[in-house]
């Protein structure tokens, strides 16, 4: 069920920016380990005050968290998950969504799940191909990584 909010200023915004900010400054620092507990909990907050926006960016961050200390199923199911809810609230087309596709493709292809990846990136590069034509310099840049992937 759902999760009661709880009674203090949890969704204060200026709560709310100063932890953001928080977790911003640890994750620019490089201490992905302590700035993923501070953007989740920033999650849990933000789940009921209509910011989408912030809500997508701090998942974002998350489970970005998780891929850069070794925690790739996580950051891989966070990003799925992500990935289906970008595409309902925002769409396809998004600049955005777009990019957590290569995203995931990306990640999947350093953890060695050839397969997924590539199946990630020939939908990603055939999306693309339709969105700009076949020269656009990211349609290209897909081109590229699908010719390394191994199946």
């Amino acid at each position: 069920g759902a999760v009661a909010a709880t009674p203090h200023a949890a969704a204060d915004s200026d709560a709310v920016g100063l932890r953001l900010d928080l977790a911003d400054a640890l994750f620019e620092g490089g201490d992905y380990r302590r700035a993923a507990p501070v953007y989740q909990a920033l999650i849990a907050d933000l789940a009921d005050t209509g910011d989408e926006d912030l809500l997508l960016r701090c998942r974002l961050q998350e489970a970005t968290c998780h891929a850069l200390t070794g925690n790739t199923s996580q950051a891989l199911r966070q990003l799925d998950d992500l990935l289906r809810d970008q595409r309902r609230i925002i769409g396809d087309d998004d600049p955005r969504t777009i990019d957590l596709r290569r995203q995931i493709g990306l990640l999947q292809l350093g953890t060695g799940e050839s397969a997924a990846a590539q199946r990630t990136l020939r939908e990603l590069w055939k999306d693309l191909s339709e969105l700009h034509g076949s020269s656009h310099p990211l349609v290209r840049e897909i081109s590229d990584l699908l010719a390394v992937v191994r199946p």
